[in-house]
């Protein structure tokens, strides 16, 4: 490719991150009003899709309309900064010793996870 082929591309790139840079602090809060418009639009959508299923399945004259409502309005406000900062659980692995027969107190320095030959061999092959 030459130069003329990857200056578009380059400065395309470069306008976009540039633009990011400069992007204003409302904007920025903008952004984030929308996006957490858009999570509760959908969490609307998906408690009125409950409550039709709701009165649906038990029929209209056994459920209230009123209690159904209080039931899909949530008590505590949606946090979507914790939402996206989540991480999967770490999962630590247990020695198969452990798994059969129980806690086992080992001393790690017998037991090292990297395997050393007592003999370096050489590698000249007799050269």
């Amino acid at each position: 490719m030459s130069y003329d082929d990857i200056r578009p591309i380059f400065e395309a790139k470069f306008n976009e991150n540039l633009e990011f840079l400069l992007k204003s602090k409302e904007q920025i809060e903008e952004e984030e009003s929308r996006a957490i418009a858009l999570i509760t639009e959908t969490l609307a959508y998906k408690a009125a899709k409950r409550r039709r299923r709701l009165l649906y399945l038990l029929g209209s004259e056994t459920v209230s309309v009123a209690a159904v409502v209080q039931a899909d309005i949530p008590t505590t406000p949606v946090n979507v900064v914790a939402i996206m900062t989540t991480v999967a659980p770490v999962k630590v692995a247990i020695s198969s010793t452990r798994k059969r027969r129980g806690v086992v107190i080992r001393d790690p320095e017998k037991e090292s996870s990297t395997k050393t030959p007592t003999e370096t061999t050489s590698k000249d092959k007799g050269k």
